[in-house]
């Protein structure tokens, strides 16, 4: 029984894209240096009526990429926007502030904004996350003071009862290896 070129061609072509391919790349790591992963569901905070509202932090890299904090936006239809600055132990100079991010109504979790570039700091210093919201609702969790390298700061006055959730760290592009979709269909049948 003779094979037709085009059966076998097809074959062929068909055998090829079954075969695992293997494309570079760009993935993201985000290190976490400093956090506080403690709070109360039910205690949270309006940003903008406790304001000024800021975490101390130490941290231990020499760089500020991101900053994460347990928000909660308001039910009312009002898209809100969710903001980051970097400030000095006294309040006194700005070094850094994050782009703003659109927070979604009824939205209730973590919220990460970037640096870009990241803020240089120096390691063990002191330094203060202040949380930023406009227009009004954006709330922030709060819980007992379990983060031993700072305290929450409210509306100027140290606050040594507390602490937001927060995390902070730096970005690290790292290439990784991803399958093409051909090779992970091939695995899973």
């Amino acid at each position: 029984m003779p094979y037709s070129h085009r059966g076998i061609v097809l074959t062929l072509l068909l055998g090829i894209a079954q075969l695992p391919t293997v494309d570079t790349v760009r993935a993201r790591d985000f290190v976490l240096d400093q956090w506080n992963d403690t709070f109360v569901p039910t205690l949270l905070w309006n940003i903008e009526s406790f304001g000024p509202l800021g975490q101390q932090f130490i941290p231990e890299q020499s760089s500020v990429g991101f900053a994460e904090f347990w928000i909660r936006a308001p039910s009312n239809g009002v898209t809100a926007r969710f903001s980051v600055a970097l400030w000095t132990a006294d309040w006194r100079e700005r070094i850094g502030q994050s782009t703003a991010e659109s927070v979604v109504r009824d939205f209730h979790g973590p919220m990460r904004v970037e640096f870009s570039p990241p803020i240089a700091v120096t390691p063990g210093r002191t330094y203060i996350l202040e949380l930023r919201s406009a227009p009004g609702g954006i709330m922030t969790a709060v819980g007992p003071n379990h983060y031993p390298r700072g305290i929450l700061l409210r509306g100027g006055p140290d606050t040594d009862q507390f602490d937001v959730w927060f995390r902070e760290g730096i970005i690290d592009p790292t290439p990784t290896l991803q399958a093409s979709w051909g090779s992970l269909k091939a695995r899973y049948r």
